[in-house]
């Protein structure tokens, strides 16, 4: 990023698919020329999808990985500052690659609505 770098942590033992579909998107190198498209102060920072938010091509090992969906991986964990959480369509087994920083505590996201990872 422009002004430093961010450090993920993950909860493989929360959504262990999310996790390795998203560490293996970081590790074909997806995100390097995304960009956060939206940031609402004190809510969340929200990274583009790698399908569509990519300033490079992709390879065909990229777009593979890019155009899979993973199912909703539930929890109970809470909707705090500093948390990840993926984005999603209407269906909850729609998560791809786009997921929000959250900025601030979000407590109506809780439960059934996004997975944190």
């Amino acid at each position: 990023l422009n002004h430093g770098d961010i450090e993920f942590g993950f909860f493989p033992h929360v959504a262990p698919k999310t996790v390795e579909h998203i560490f293996k998107l970081v590790q074909l190198g997806c995100y390097n020329t995304n960009h956060f498209f939206r940031v609402d102060k004190g809510f969340v920072a929200q990274v583009a999808d790698v399908m569509g938010g990519r300033k490079a091509p992709m390879n065909k090992e990229q777009e593979q990985q890019a155009e899979k969906s993973i199912v909703g991986e539930f929890s109970t964990v809470k909707h705090v500052r500093g948390i990840l959480s993926m984005g999603r369509y209407s269906d909850p087994d729609t998560a791809s690659s786009s997921f929000s920083i959250l900025l601030g505590d979000a407590p109506h996201l809780d439960g059934q609505v996004f997975s944190i990872f």
